[in-house]
This record gives C-alpha cells, sequence and structure tokens, in this order.
C-alpha cells in the first residue's frame, strides 16, 4: 500500500502560564500529520505531540525527521510512502511513531480491539491545579463541576513555604477529596523524605516521580521507605522506558500515551501482563494534546487503567475549548491549520 504523507504546525496557547521545574510555559506545539490512500481516499490523522522534561525525542527532533520524510529531496510534494516506513522509525523518535502509528492505523482501517472490562468514558479526571498559593482557590470551581481528585505540582518554590502550602490545601479541601503530589523530579532525597513525613495518607493518594528518573536504585529505596504510594511519570516516558521498569517498580506508573510509541506495540505489552495475571497500577495521564491524540489515548487507556484511581485527563480548564483543537472532526483540525 503506497501512502502520500503531509503534516502542518500547531500552536496552541495556555489560558494560565503552566509551570514545571524546566520554567514557565505559555503554549503548547505540536504536528498534526495526515496519510491518505490514493486509490481509495481514505485518510488518517495522527498527533506528535513531545514534552518539555520527558524521554521522548523533542520537538525539534521530531520536526526535522518528519519533515524530511515529507519533503524528500527531487521528489514532488506529499511524496509516497509505505506501512514499512513508518515501522522503521527510529525507537527513539517514540512520539513520532505515535502520531504516525495512529494515522497508519485509521488508515488501514484497523479496528481497536474490544477489552471485556473497559472503564466508560465518563470516568473521574483529576484536575491539575496551579502552582503555589493560588491552589488555594483555584479548587472551588473544579470541585463545583464535579471533581474529586487533583494534582499539584511541587518543587517550584522554598520547600518549607510549600509544606506550610500544604496544610492550608488539605484544610481548604474537603476531606472526602483526594491530592496527588507531582515533582516532577525535581526534589532531593532529604526534601522528598520531608515531603513524605507530611504526607497523610488518608489525604495524599500518592507522590508522583519525586526524583530525578536517572535516580533508579534511590527511587527504588525510597518507595520502600513511603507511608504513601509513589509513582513513576517521567521515568517511564517511553514504552522502553516501563518495559524496563514494570519488574522493579512496587507502585504506580503515570502514562503518557502520546510518547509511549507504537500504539498496538504498548497495547500488546499491557495485554501479555493482564494475561498473565500481572496487571499494573496504571494511571494515564493527559500531555495537553489535541482532540485526534486524545481520542486514541483515551481508546488504549480505557481497558488497563486502575479504575479505582481517577485519570489524568482533567486540563481542559488550561486550554481554550473554543480554539478549534477540541473538534471531535480532525478534518476540521486540519483545516483551520491551512
Amino acid at each position: 500500500m503506497n501512502l502520500t504523507v503531509e503534516f502542518r504546525l500547531y500552536t496552541r496557547l495556555y489560558k494560565s502560564i503552566l509551570e514545571n521545574r524546566l520554567g514557565l510555559w505559555t503554549s503548547r506545539t505540536g504536528l498534526i500529520v495526515r496519510l491518505m490512500d490514493p486509490d481509495t481516499g481514505r485518510k488518517g490523522y495522527g498527533e506528535i505531540a513531545p514534552f518539555p522534561g520527558f524521554r521522548s525525542e523533542t520537538y525539534d527532533q521530531a520536526f526535522a525527521f518528519v519533515n524530511r520524510l515529507c519533503y524528500p529531496i527531487g521528489k514532488p510534494h506529499p511524496p509516497l510512502i509505505t506501512p514499512e516506513t513508518i515501522a522503521q522509525i527510529p525507537e527513539h523518535l517514540s512520539a513520532t511513531r505515535f502520531g504516525l502509528g495512529c494515522a497508519l492505523a485509521q488508515v488501514s482501517g484497523e479496528a481497536t480491539p474490544s477489552s471485556p472490562t473497559p472503564i466508560g468514558v465518563d470516568h473521574p479526571q483529576a484536575a491539575l491545579l496551579p502552582r503555589g498559593s493560588q491552589a488555594l482557590e483555584a479548587w472551588k470551581p473544579y470541585w463545583e463541576a464535579g471533581h474529586r481528585t487533583f494534582k499539584w505540582k511541587i518543587g517550584l518554590a522554598d520547600p518549607t513555604l510549600e509544606l506550610k502550602l500544604l496544610d492550608q490545601l488539605l484544610t481548604a479541601l474537603p476531606p472526602e477529596a483526594k491530592l496527588r503530589l507531582d515533582a516532577n523530579g525535581n526534589l532531593t532525597i532529604a526534601q522528598a523524605q520531608d515531603w513524605l513525613k507530611a504526607c497523610d495518607p488518608q489525604r495524599i493518594e500518592f507522590l508522583e516521580q519525586p526524583l530525578d528518573p536517572e535516580q533508579k536504585e534511590e527511587l527504588i529505596q525510597l518507595t520502600q521507605e513511603s507511608p504513601i504510594p509513589l509513582a513513576l511519570d517521567e521515568s517511564v516516558s517511553t514504552l522502553a522506558d516501563l518495559q524496563e521498569w514494570v519488574p522493579r517498580w512496587p507502585g504506580i506508573f503515570v502514562l503518557k500515551v502520546p510518547l509511549l510509541g507504537f500504539v498496538e506495540e504498548t497495547r500488546s505489552f499491557l495485554s501479555a501482563l493482564w494475561a498473565q495475571g500481572q496487571p499494573l497500577d496504571l494511571v494515564f495521564s493527559s500531555v495537553l494534546e489535541t482532540a485526534i491524540g486524545r481520542k486514541t489515548a483515551l481508546e488504549l487507556a480505557r481497558p488497563f487503567h486502575n479504575p479505582q484511581r481517577a485519570m489524568g485527563f482533567g486540563v481542559q480548564a488550561w486550554l481554550d475549548p473554543e480554539d478549534g483543537f477540541e473538534d471531535s472532526n480532525p478534518d476540521q483540525i486540519w483545516e483551520q491549520l491551512s
């Protein structure tokens, strides 16, 4: 099968400044790719959405690869490629694998396998709170909208101040609310231990990525000492990372599907574990993708996400629902980028 391949860039503005350990972010950039079968006219769309601070390729690396694919020297645009071209995308370009793999699955007419126990489309979502003291008021509209689990980023200010804010936030939140703490790998071992001492197991659901992903042995040691569950996030950015950590990690895995690589490879790996009676404690989470990437991410997540935990796609308050990137019709998103 010969397919035409094209891509378009997108930039999506955040409604508020988003901060993590790498800095302040006001927008989100990525690529939408389209494959088309010239014989049938069938189209498939995918999203390539690398995210700063995670272990997939950078946006520049993804752009360079796709640009060479779509504009080969001496050939017309759009060029013709085959499924084998996509299968040979290097493993380190995991976000690129996700995007082009999704587009290929659609244009090929491959149906998403069903699952005997998928979670519902209305499954609870954890709401992402702003950093610092802004969270003390920001949780209220989320609560009124039905959210009962909240995620708060730490490791961005003086630890003593943040620990005081934690007490204030827990006092403000209703007793039945759950709070997730996300350090994005930004704590020292001593700081992580201080946070764990302050964590009430009845109120704090888990601490996410307390240490840098390279501190593997320290992460394992920390989870053995912790009174609350610990979760890996940046450490398991790609499927290769996840495969390495599964035999060693007793805690939670936070997975961002658009960074993992080919969806079918991830699905096969997780299905094999389930078949062997080794289901993982998985929380699937957003990378602030468009509706194109989110649709596939949720399709993969529903059979495998821990049904006792909220999913991590409660980020819509950070995005403008009227900017066109939430359209359920990928043709409309594609056309607005023209």
